[in-house]
């Protein structure tokens, strides 16, 4: 039986028969030969294996005869016009279980490129496939980031979705991200959106961190890329009230993107609201966040601000900072000023020094007329000899805004 090591020279020869035949390798197969023997003896060869014009400086210097083997097999994708020929020969080494796993994720990272040219794309994608099953999870991660280029060239969505759907219930993290990661691209190939949606909403109760954010970053990508957003409304809708804390979040960071009408926004600002009073605070953090972009959306300000303003007084800093960066945003962006300077000018002198400070941060903004300057500025004149750092230093930012605005 072959030793590993022996199936890699088998291969290198290969390999450079045929580049040779392609005119992209000068040497001979002795030269090669002697190239081994002085790798394995830790020395570079006297004179490089691979035409160093071709390779454009990515040549054999390294040590590692793995290396070399990687690099003479990317030579071919410069001889485009020769990739048929030797493709049933690297596709039979490919499934080589024996063979380094770094050779063969060389191999599978060039067949995707392969597939944009002349390569015969349904027997790439066989052999891809076939390696979805092999032992390495670097292998597997490699030929999972080529589903979506192969996808696209053959449409071959019944085929590639169940080993997909296979890779989610991997043992290794990076294989279930990377599997979710390649989900979006089957979109419009054949896959339904519900079903691919309900793949990635099921990944949000992954236990690895990395996989649930690959998850929320596929969801993101599928209404980036024009998936029906009434139907991941629904779904979004549907797991609001999940008893994962981490769907929970996801679900109301993700709200407002697929929010396109105004009776989306009826239907969504309750469970927003309520999200407000849940006893987590990263999710209520995220529904303070998601205020703003739903009354961008047609929301009334004047049921909002009030949750804002209760939020200002809250026990936890994350969620008092939130309510902040809520309450500004929608004072710069408010199309309603009456209805914003009223609250605003309700906090303005508050007892609580957060409070306070927050509202002299907005006061700038809402004081258009005079007559709100003339509210406002004894106010913030008066902050400045408070006794809170945060209230003084709030006061001195707004002052020289508010008597530009008196002078004009």
């Amino acid at each position: 039986m072959k030793t590993n090591d022996q199936k890699g020279m088998a291969f290198i020869l290969f390999i450079s028969l045929f580049l040779q035949s392609c005119g992209v390798v000068e040497e001979t197969v002795g030269q090669v030969q002697l190239a081994h023997t002085r790798q394995k003896e830790n020395r570079l060869p006297e004179t490089p294996m691979v035409n160093p014009e071709i390779l454009q400086g990515q040549g054999l210097g390294e040590s590692s005869y793995g290396s070399q083997r990687c690099t003479v097999f990317r030579s071919l994708d410069q001889r485009s016009d020769k990739i048929s020929v030797g493709l049933p020969d690297i596709l039979n080494f490919l499934k080589d279980k024996d063979s380094q796993y770094g050779i063969r994720s060389t191999i599978i990272q060039t067949l995707s490129t392969w597939v944009e040219r002349d390569a015969d794309v349904n027997a790439v994608l066989t052999s891809i496939l076939d390696i979805l099953k092999d032992s390495n999870d670097y292998v597997r991660i490699t030929a999972l980031q080529t589903l979506p280029t192969l996808v696209e060239k053959s449409a071959e969505v019944v085929r590639v979705l169940p080993h997909i759907l296979n890779a989610l219930r991997a043992s290794n993290n990076d294989v279930r991200r990377t599997a979710l990661q390649a989900l979006p691209s089957l979109l419009g190939k054949g896959a339904e959106l519900i079903e691919v949606l309900s793949h990635i909403l099921n990944a949000f109760r992954d236990s690895h961190d990395d996989v649930r954010i690959a998850a929320r970053q596929s969801l993101l990508t599928l209404v980036e890329e024009g998936a029906d957003t009434d139907v991941i409304f629904t779904y979004i809708l549907n797991v609001l009230g999940d008893s994962n804390n981490f769907v929970r979040r996801v679900a109301l960071q993700t709200l407002p993107t697929v929010v396109v009408s105004s009776t989306n926004v009826v239907f969504a600002l309750p469970y927003v609201l309520n999200g407000l009073k849940d006893s987590n605070n990263d999710i209520r953090i995220a529904a303070l966040q998601a205020l703003p972009p739903l009354v961008r959306q047609g929301a009334e300000v004047v049921r909002v601000l009030p949750h804002i303003l209760d939020a200002l007084r809250d026990g936890h800093d994350g969620i008092r900072i939130a309510a902040r960066q809520s309450l500004l945003t929608l004072v710069e962006e408010s199309t309603d000023m009456a209805v914003v300077l009223t609250y605003i000018l309700s906090i303005l002198g508050d007892s609580n020094d957060f409070v306070c400070s927050v509202a002299i941060q907005a006061s700038p903004t809402v004081a258009v007329s005079s007559a709100d300057i003339s509210f406002v500025l004894p106010h913030i004149l008066n902050s400045l000899r408070d006794s809170n750092d945060d209230v003084r230093n709030a006061a001195l930012e707004a002052l020289p805004t508010l008597i530009r605005k008196t002078l004009t």
